[in-house]
């Protein structure tokens, strides 16, 4: 079983090597990853990495290295914007909690934004069901009138594995060719920022996957965002990441069962927003 993990880590290599690469690090040579005092992610011979990036261990003793593309461009939030928030259970699980607008809003005093959670546990970019009576996902973004959406996939497609990779990013690329020729608000397109997966958290249950594989994959989908926010020139906020940093910083759980953030996980990641966009 390890040997087969091992080789679809190799063959994703393969498959996105400018975006993810994978170094293949003896543990007992040169010791597991750090982090520094500073959240930057160390290399194992003591260097910090380019800012932006992780080192992620997983039990097929490889680090991750997600890299930053460059050019990029950060949001800009105007006065009276309307933000709409669409995708998966990521960002609808923020409701329970209200960290990511409390802490928008109070950097922001003075812009008077308005914030729609629009987002269902288990959308996809192509797929989002609902019972009848729903209107189309469009129209409820015209019904707001979005200035900006913020957009949370790539957790449940990654499930597809490598293999979904070219079909999640050429349907990302339509949603935004799509979306922006829509002028939700009747004035303009849309702003949109795209927004990473966070991490699996390993609880160290028996009960619980460690995530290892599944951060594989995560990672993968994360460069995927993060290829096709450069060529479509959207915003991107890399959560991935970031919030394995946090985990491994962190002194009790983030996460309810590695993937469902806690009260204080959603502080944390609300943080982590609040700074990418404002």
């Amino acid at each position: 079983m390890k040997l087969l993990a091992a080789a679809l880590v190799v063959a994703a290599l393969l498959l996105i090597a400018p975006i993810v690469t994978y170094l293949m690090i003896s543990s007992s040579t040169t010791g597991l990853p750090l982090q520094g005092g500073d959240g930057t992610a160390q290399s194992t011979s003591g260097g910090a990495t380019a800012p932006g990036t992780a080192l992620v261990h997983n039990e097929y003793n490889r680090v991750l290295v997600i890299e930053n593309l460059p050019s990029i461009p950060k949001i800009q939030l105007q006065e009276n914007d309307v933000i709409c928030e669409i995708g998966n259970g990521l960002a609808d699980r923020m409701q329970h909690d209200g960290w990511v607008e409390t802490l928008i809003q109070s950097r922001s005093f003075d812009k008077k934004l308005v914030f729609r959670n629009l987002a269902f546990t288990g959308d996809t970019v192509a797929v989002r069901p609902r019972q009848e009576g729903f209107m189309p996902p469009e129209d409820y973004l015209k019904l707001c009138k979005a200035d900006v959406i913020f957009a949370y996939f790539g957790y449940n497609e990654s499930f597809a594995g490598e293999k979904g990779l070219a079909k999640f990013k050429s349907e990302l690329g339509a949603m935004i060719d799509k979306y922006r020729g829509i002028q939700f608000n009747g004035k303009s397109a849309p702003r949109i920022v795209l927004f990473s997966p966070i991490a699996h958290e390993d609880l160290k249950s028996p009960n619980l996957p460690n995530g290892a594989a599944g951060n594989v994959n995560l990672a993968l989908y994360t460069g995927a965002i993060q290829q096709v926010a450069a060529e479509k020139q959207v915003s991107f906020v890399d959560l991935f990441s970031t919030s394995h940093a946090l985990y491994t910083q962190a002194r009790t759980p983030l996460t309810l069962n590695g993937v469902h953030l806690l009260p204080e996980g959603n502080r944390k990641i609300g943080e982590i927003i609040a700074s990418a966009v404002t």
